[in-house]
């Protein structure tokens, strides 16, 4: 799964890549980026992902101060992601495919998380398609820079890099807003919350 995905985002990428960052018109095609999300449920989210509905909003920045926004509907059984297509994020290369792929990236956590993720207390796997249920509120204790942006979305975020790298998926994520500016810390989220003497602390689970 993940060879094949692999070998499809550097052909999205070879197709792609220089029309988003200078044809206005590509931006705003959801053609383009539904597939994106198709190979990042399969490269990050074990083949699973909340079913996703994609709008494409200008002004999100100005309005919301985020480069993206990810709702979940439960009474629809889905999640909304909207990305804001000509914010680009404050890095010197100046890339607007690297900041699109990187806020879409960073929803697609967002949408896993509320669809699947848990507390440990009854929890449901990635197989299912209802939203997980209101025990799973924990994931949002102790936010290291931003609301929603808790210890689990941390881990999660924090995972993809370490294991596939920032490079090769044009994704700056050390310089997106609200990710955690230090690394090595975020890192060391997963034992914090697997340790008996701190998962209590804004973890997973609480303690029992």
């Amino acid at each position: 799964m993940h060879t094949k995905a692999i070998e499809a985002w550097h052909a999205w990428l070879a197709l792609h890549r220089d029309d988003i960052d200078t044809d206005r018109r590509s931006v705003l095609s959801h053609k383009i980026w539904y597939p994106v999300i198709w190979i990042f449920r399969d490269l990050f989210f074990f083949g699973h992902s909340p079913p996703i509905v994609l709008v494409i909003r200008e002004g999100l920045v100005a309005r919301h101060g985020a480069y993206g926004r990810c709702t979940l509907r439960s009474k629809m059984g889905d999640a909304l992601i909207e990305i804001d297509p000509f914010a680009v994020h404050p890095h010197p290369s100046g890339s607007r495919t690297a900041s699109l792929i990187g806020t879409l990236r960073h929803e697609l956590v967002h949408a896993y998380l509320e669809f699947y993720a848990c507390d440990g207390q009854g929890a449901r796997g990635p197989s299912t398609t209802k939203p997980s249920s209101s025990s799973c509120s924990a994931k949002r204790h102790l936010p290291l820079d931003c609301v929603d942006h808790g210890l689990a979305w941390q881990v999660l975020a924090a995972a993809h890099v370490r294991e596939y790298g920032v490079a090769p998926f044009e994704n700056e994520v050390q310089m997106q807003l609200c990710f955690p500016g230090n690394w090595p810390e975020a890192l060391a989220l997963r034992q914090r919350i697997i340790d008996e003497a701190t998962r209590g602390f804004g973890g997973l689970r609480t303690a029992a």
